[in-house]
């Protein structure tokens, strides 16, 4: 079973099913929801207002994640586009990481 973040509860409840022992839970991050085939969405709550706002910068790592496990499944990209500074930091790492 994958769930987007393995918690005690989630396994405490599990156990008191009796079904841990049959069943494995894995954590998987769902951030990249598929639209359509060659559409992908990145489902992030108030993205706006947790960058520009409050200038969380974690949401630059998470998209620079979700880019390089595209890249491992798919194949490196042979062309990066950005617009703005947080694209090209992205963008800076996953070069980096290839």
């Amino acid at each position: 079973m994958l769930s987007p973040k393995k918690t005690f509860l989630c396994m405490d409840e599990l156990e008191a099913m009796k079904v841990s022992s049959s069943v494995k839970v894995q954590s998987f991050n769902f951030d990249l929801i598929p639209l359509e085939q060659d559409i992908l969405s990145m489902e992030l709550e108030r993205p706006f207002h947790e960058h520009f706002v409050r200038s969380n910068q974690s949401l630059v790592h998470l998209v620079t994640e979700s880019v390089l496990r595209l890249q491992n499944a798919l194949g490196t990209f042979e062309h990066h586009f950005a617009k703005g500074n947080s694209s090209v930091v992205s963008i800076s790492v996953n070069a980096a990481n290839t």
